[in-house]
């Protein structure tokens, strides 16, 4: 995965787990603890999340990291739907700034998760 990529998904693994932590109901990524947080914004569980979100059958792909894939391309997709107003209002926020601050990393971003 190319360091743009990894940058971009980071942020996106770091602002969803911020966001939804408070705890929209039926969100996976609510119920991620700190330990799982760290892996998943290390660098092994940035490849992993790259690599599963184009091969879900690879036996590479712990349930963690598939679990994962499913929620955040559609938090992504839908503007954070899954989240309630605060929430997404600090979503938008963030993914702004990234998008003002860091175009060439929200459009790696986009491209993974949106095509």
């Amino acid at each position: 995965m190319n360091s743009v990529v990894r940058v971009s998904v980071l942020m996106v693994v770091v602002v969803a787990a911020a966001v939804v932590a408070q705890g929209p109901r039926g969100s996976f990524l609510a119920t991620l603890n700190s330990q799982q947080i760290a892996y998943l914004s290390s660098a092994a569980g940035l490849d992993a999340i790259s690599l599963c979100y184009q091969q879900r059958n690879n036996p590479q792909c712990n349930d963690l990291v598939l679990r994962t894939v499913a929620e955040l391309p559609e938090l992504v997709r839908s503007n954070c739907k899954i989240c309630n107003s605060p929430q997404r209002q600090t979503y938008q926020s963030i993914i702004s700034e990234v998008n003002a601050n860091h175009p060439a990393k929200f459009d790696a971003l986009r491209k993974l998760f949106i095509g």
